[in-house]
């Protein structure tokens, strides 16, 4: 393991830190997992090669949970109480079912109303809260495809409310964090030519639909979503193809995802994956990672190193890399 030894000092000396890079590598390779989930001191990835891999962070070693040819590539992971889902977002949408050591449950393709499989889905993101699930994919002849589950993710059904989608709007599958639930809502944002954040309080029957400010091309709009709790919530995201602009990269709500505002001073570039812990938020992307100790209104540089999608157990972050890495980072203590 490669240490890095970093230096920081917060703005207006609000936090000052040593910080500790502790480079884990779970698989040798071109492997980067764009799906990161902790769970009883273990990381489940989700890999670019198909493969789902456990690494133990007590003995660290690695296990290998499914084969590469049930999934060309995962996307997003999800673990419950004993089980792990894993979706595949490409040419076929599978969506794998294992039990914490490997055994493959079941591998499928979800049905819509008519009962025919849905093959050629894109899923952008699954989560799982107690026993209430949620999937969410692109557009199917116009509309985004959503799925709820209400036995952690064993069974699905499709979610009885539609959502149109405007021309050019879908989901980003950069980090799995488009889709969360919080209190038995179900939240997912959209981007592209249009940019929205979507809920709904009865598992999917009915939905409100409300947009972000986020410029209008294909390759922009909100990447990762964060809820602090159903007040406030923060996005970013920006134009995956301008990694260093700082233009419309994140977005602020203080009342539900009604209104939405922008940040004083943005992360420093495109960000993949937000996330919420100890009242500090973290947001990565191929440029570095940032924090915000102010819940959003202004981030600080953490690092400048490429990653993907984090997850974060009592003390630390683990940041997915390329290279079969994940960088784990002591969390900041705020003040």
């Amino acid at each position: 393991m490669r240490l890095i030894l970093l230096l920081f000092f917060g703005l207006n000396s609000v936090v000052t830190f040593s910080q500790i890079v502790e480079t884990i590598i779970y698989q040798e390779g071109e492997i980067h997992a764009r799906g990161i989930e902790y769970a009883k001191n273990s990381l489940y990835l989700a890999c670019n090669n198909g493969m789902l891999y456990r690494y133990d962070l007590n003995s660290k070693k690695t296990y290998i949970l499914n084969p590469a040819e049930e999934a060309p590539e995962l996307r997003d992971v999800a673990h419950n109480k004993n089980h792990v889902l894993t979706m595949q977002s490409g040419k076929e949408g599978l969506v794998i079912w294992t039990d914490q050591f490997g055994k493959l449950t079941s591998s499928c393709y979800l049905k819509n109303e008519k009962g025919q499989d849905l093959k050629e889905v894109f899923w952008d993101g699954i989560t799982i809260e107690n026993k209430l699930g949620f999937l969410m994919g692109d557009p199917i002849d116009g509309f985004f495809t959503l799925f709820y589950s209400s036995n952690a993710g064993k069974d699905w059904k499709p979610c009885s409310g539609k959502i149109k989608a405007f021309d050019g709007e879908a989901g980003f599958a950069a980090s799995g964090s488009t889709v969360q639930i919080l209190d038995g809502i179900f939240y997912f944002v959209s981007g592209g030519l249009k940019s929205r954040i979507h809920f709904s309080r009865n598992k999917g029957k009915t939905w409100e639909s409300i947009e972000i400010p986020f410029g209008s091309k294909e390759s922009a709009g909100p990447f990762s979503l964060a809820i602090k709790d159903t007040s406030n919530m923060l996005v970013v995201g920006g134009d995956y193809e301008k990694a260093n602009s700082t233009e419309n990269n994140c977005f602020i709500t203080n009342d539900g995802g009604k209104t939405w505002k922008s940040s004083f001073s943005p992360p420093n570039g495109y960000r993949s994956c937000v996330i919420f812990t100890n009242g500090v938020y973290y947001a990565c992307g191929t440029n570095g990672m940032d924090y915000s100790l102010d819940n959003g209104l202004n981030w600080q540089k953490l690092n400048d190193l490429n990653t993907f999608s984090m997850a974060f157990d009592e003390k630390f972050i683990f940041a997915t890399s390329t290279q079969g890495k994940v960088l784990k980072i002591k969390k900041i203590q705020k003040l």
